[in-house]
């Protein structure tokens, strides 16, 4: 087995689990994360995606969960003060050390002071801040490529559970529904699902943060599909919570 590769990556606590080859739009307007981009734009480099813990901080910042996924850039505009990105999911990782920002949040105020006048600010109350960041780094180990494969009855039991709860979900809508009307023929693919594909369904389901989050450690695809399977077996949430969007590979 090889050794896991281990580095220094920007984290960004967010309410959002990104997987692998999902997109990510995000509208930058806080100094920390405008820092955080222009070093990582600079520098062609990734930086990495966290849901943010409801009940932990890191220096008063929302404290990041241990599993997360890099994100790459696709686009970077500015539109006004402000920074507009796509980027998307690229590779999981676990967190093994919190390297805390140099400065902890502001309170009130509507403007926010230049990145270099926070860092200066940081650098007046302690010189070391010169080596320092606005946001949370992290060191982390890269995880290795999901592996095993999904056998077709296994996959075509989950869309069965599928069906089933999407009948439900649909009903619950006040829309007579028959199972014909759900067809799950367009989501079997002619080989063996992949992680990939496994990953792009979870759209299709009401998997909350902590699913998600187990969804991301798995590191086989059994272990994604089962993590699904759970989810799939539970009551339908409210419609509105859903999106139905698929993306084929």
């Amino acid at each position: 087995m090889s050794v896991p590769e281990i580095e220094v990556l920007p984290i960004f606590p967010l309410d959002q689990v990104l997987l692998p080859g999902s997109p990510l739009p995000l509208r930058i307007f806080e100094p920390r994360y405008k820092q955080m981009i222009d070093d990582c734009y600079l520098d062609r480099t990734p930086f990495g995606v966290c849901l943010a813990h409801p009940h932990l901080d890191v220096m008063g910042w929302r404290a990041p969960f241990q599993y997360g996924c890099s994100a790459v850039f696709d686009e970077v505009d500015e539109l006004g003060s402000n920074l507009a990105l796509l980027a998307r999911g690229h590779r999981r990782f676990e967190i093994l050390e919190i390297i805390p920002p140099v400065l902890e949040p502001m309170v009130g105020g509507d403007v926010f002071p230049s990145v270099d006048e926070l860092m200066e600010q940081a650098i007046a109350e302690d010189e070391s801040a010169s080596t320092g960041k606005l946001y949370i780094r992290a060191r982390v180990r890269w995880l290795e490529q999901v592996s095993g494969s999904l056998p077709s009855a296994r996959w075509r039991k989950i869309l069965h559970h599928w069906q089933d709860w999407m009948m439900e979900l649909v009903a619950a809508m006040g829309i007579p529904v028959d199972a014909n009307d759900i067809d799950t023929a367009a989501l079997q693919p002619d080989e063996e699902p992949t992680a990939s594909r496994l990953y792009d369904f979870t759209k299709a389901i009401a998997a909350d943060g902590h699913d998600l989050q187990q969804i991301l450690r798995a590191q086989t695809v059994e272990a994604i599909a089962e993590v699904i399977d759970v989810v799939v077996q539970r009551r339908p949430p409210d419609f509105q919570e859903l999106d139905f969007t698929l993306e084929s590979e």
